[in-house]
Order: C-alpha cells, then sequence, then structure tokens
C-alpha cells in the first residue's frame, strides 16, 4: 500500500502545491486525471428537504412518491433525471444513540443542458414557485429548512490513476 506524501500547506499558489520535485502541468498537457476524467460535467440541484413536525417517515415517503412527485413532474421540463435518496440514520458508532437527521430526503434535479441548469437554479433561488406546489409542500415538508444546492460532478476513473 503507497503511504501518501503531504502536500505543503502554505503554498501560497497551486503551483507552490506540488511536492517537491514535482511540477505543474504545462498548458495542454494531459496529466493523469484529466486522462482519467471519463465523463463529460453532470449538473445537479440538491434540495434537502425534512418532513413537516408530526409526520411519520411512512406517511412522508407514501406522499412524497404518489401525490407530490407526479405534481412536480408538470414542472421539470429541462431535468434528465428526477431522483429522491431517502435517508435512514444509523447508530453513532461512539454513543450508539440514532436520533433524527436534519432531513429526510436528498432530492436530486439533473441536467445535460448548462444553460438549462444555470437558468433553473436561478429560478429557485428566487422562491417563485407554482402555487400548487408550494400548497402541496405545506402538506409534507418543514419548509423553513429547505436548502438548496447546485453540484457540477465530474467522474474519474480511478484504475487509470493507479495505473500512471
Amino acid at each position: 500500500m503507497k503511504r501518501c506524501r503531504e502536500r505543503d500547506r502554505t503554498a501560497k499558489t497551486p503551483v507552490d502545491a506540488f511536492l517537491p520535485g514535482e511540477r505543474a502541468p504545462a498548458r495542454g498537457e494531459a496529466n493523469a486525471i484529466e486522462r482519467a476524467t471519463v465523463s463529460a460535467p453532470s449538473f445537479k440541484i440538491l434540495i434537502f428537504l425534512k418532513r413537516r413536525p408530526g409526520m411519520s417517515v411512512e406517511k412522508f415517503r407514501r406522499y412524497y412518491e404518489e401525490i407530490h412527485v407526479p405534481l412536480c413532474l408538470e414542472y421539470t421540463q429541462g431535468v434528465s433525471r428526477y431522483m429522491r435518496r431517502f435517508i435512514d440514520p444509523l447508530p453513532n458508532p461512539e454513543t450508539g444513540e440514532s436520533g433524527d437527521l436534519a432531513y429526510d430526503v436528498i432530492t436530486e434535479l439533473w441536467f445535460d443542458d448548462e444553460a438549462v441548469f444555470r437558468a433553473t437554479a436561478e429560478h429557485m433561488s428566487t422562491g417563485v414557485m407554482p402555487d400548487e406546489v408550494v400548497e402541496d409542500e405545506k402538506n409534507l415538508f418543514d419548509r423553513d429548512k429547505i436548502r438548496v444546492a447546485t453540484v457540477v460532478e465530474y467522474e474519474t476513473d480511478s484504475a487509470v490513476l493507479r495505473a500512471s
């Protein structure tokens, strides 16, 4: 197993951050990471959602999938994938406690087109939503706890990196 070496934490620029004896790749020179990148960037909006107080996890998930998803599908032009990642807490390995998590689901909106992704993110940040979606969200979510983030994701083939 290879040991990791520490990079210079006092580096002033990215070029200074290379290990002694290393050099930054010349402009246009393909480095191992560039060769290992196997995909164009993926564009996503992540929405972190908490169920409304008093709603059971089972009822939350059923309502989300059976009522809220079909409603939202009417407003997903330009979205290539609409995923919901329901989160289940595990016990803390130190204390054994398994309390409530900050969020119950992470919703992912995937986009193939960067311009559509950026326009959607900008629109979502205005808070302007169709009235029927807002009313439905009141039945489902603790709307004060909703958080949104954007992601630009690259995939790297780690086998290519290990081979270089």
